[in-house]
């Protein structure tokens, strides 16, 4: 628990002072279909960060930041990038057309520890940090 917080606590460190996305870098997944949606959104083992843009929100300077930290995490985090406007699934909250100004965003998923809570038998949920208009972000102060 304590080291999965740490991490955490460095990937949001490395999103305030990182820079990096380009396509066909190959560390950062598109998505574009409801099972890649759901494979960035409900990670099975391991941390992903989903940034999702628009053509309205598109900022060249946070993908390639973006590109750049999941350079530099790889292999301890899944990377995946969409447009909202280009998913299949239309119903998905952080891309519905009043959170746009929210836009470009990036969401930290991380799978629980135990898949069912030891104390009260409930399934455990996703834990999820979500990071809005990371372009003020990209420039710290």
């Amino acid at each position: 628990m304590k080291s999965a917080n740490i991490f955490v606590a460095l990937l949001l460190s490395f999103l305030l002072v990182s820079g990096g996305f380009a396509e066909g870098e190959g560390t950062v997944a598109d998505v574009k279909t409801k099972e890649q949606l759901a494979a960035a959104y409900d990670p099975q083992d391991q941390v992903s960060v989903l940034y999702l843009f628009d053509r309205e929100t598109r900022d060249k300077e946070s993908h390639s930041r973006f590109a750049e930290l999941a350079k530099k995490l790889a292999g301890f985090a899944q990377f995946f990038a969409g447009k909202c406007n280009e998913l299949d699934d239309k119903s998905f909250a952080p891309c519905a057309d009043d959170s746009r100004e929210q836009r470009p965003l990036v969401l930290i998923n991380r799978p629980p520890e135990f898949k069912v809570n030891p104390y009260t038998n409930k399934p455990m949920e996703t834990q999820r940090i979500r990071l809005t208009r990371i372009d003020s972000f990209a420039h710290p102060q």
